[in-house]
């Protein structure tokens, strides 16, 4: 997909993908502590002879110290993806994704991938915090030895349900955007969970939408097509959510190599929505 310059973007919500945590399992575990479903983790076991689990999962949303929105979530097998956008902007700057554990303190320690959307591109990077079950998330990525971004969430209590599919039908016009900008674009979701979707320079992809039982996320794949595609025949992953009711945020990492990352933020047209 040939992107427009990056000035192109619109207000960018959130959403971030790996296509190598590939949305884990409903019932995982976090630093070998098992965990149901959902976003519980935290106390003891009936007995209370078990170190309480300080479990991160759940859907969080909170700011950078540096004035960024910051939004993910972390699974119950310590899968975990956050976005940011730029300093005291509305604009995509970034997805961070990685693997976490936490220990019966709440300190968090994991490693993963910072990609960056203003420039520096994929990154290894180092992530440490702690975490309050249910109630806050504090995380510090370091890339090379140096902090990129520290922030602070708050739990979204209304995210643990299962999510359902019936909240994501219907026609989302928004922006699609890389490393190297944004385009225009519409994504259409279907009855049984067909995704299709066609960028302004005629890039079009299809692929399917799944509704996880553990948590208010979606798993996403996807392929591209040919003729205007930057992902030209790339097949790809991620997760996708609504957001405020009616913004369909999702971003997916090709499966080539994991260094690429896409995101999508869109409004659903109200015409088409059931």
């Amino acid at each position: 997909m040939k992107l427009c310059p990056r000035s192109a973007l619109i207000a960018f919500v959130f959403s971030i993908a790996l296509a190598a945590c590939g949305g884990g399992t409903n019932n995982s575990t976090v630093d070998g502590n098992a965990t149901s479903g959902g976003a519980d983790g935290g106390g003891t076991d009936g007995g209370g002879s078990e170190p309480a689990v300080r479990s991160p999962a759940g859907v969080w949303r909170g700011t950078s110290s540096t004035g960024r929105a910051v939004a993910g979530v972390v699974f119950d097998n310590g899968d975990l993806w956050f976005s940011y956008t730029a300093e005291q902007s509305s604009l995509a700057a970034g997805v961070v994704t990685g693997q976490v554990t936490v220990d019966s303190e709440g300190r968090l320690t994991g490693f993963g991938t910072d990609f960056n959307l203003d420039g520096a591109g994929a990154r290894e990077a180092e992530l440490s915090g702690e975490v309050v079950a249910r109630q806050s998330l504090v995380v510090d990525v370091v890339v090379d030895g140096e902090s990129v971004l520290q922030f602070t969430g708050e739990y979204s209590v209304q995210d643990e349900q299962p999510a359902d599919l019936s909240t994501v039908l219907g026609a989302f016009a928004g922006t699609a955007s890389t490393v190297t900008g944004a385009e225009t674009s519409e994504i259409i979701v279907g009855d049984a969970g067909m995704l299709a979707g066609v960028a302004a320079l005629g890039c079009t992809f299809a692929g399917s939408v799944s509704p996880r039982s553990d948590i208010n996320v979606f798993d996403v794949s996807l392929s591209f097509g040919g003729d205007g595609c930057l992902f030209a025949n790339v097949q790809a992953s991620g997760v996708a959510w609504i957001h405020g009711q009616q913004t369909f945020m999702a971003t997916v990492v090709t499966e080539t190599d994991n260094r690429e990352v896409l995101v999508f933020s869109g409004l659903l047209d109200t015409a088409t929505a059931e």
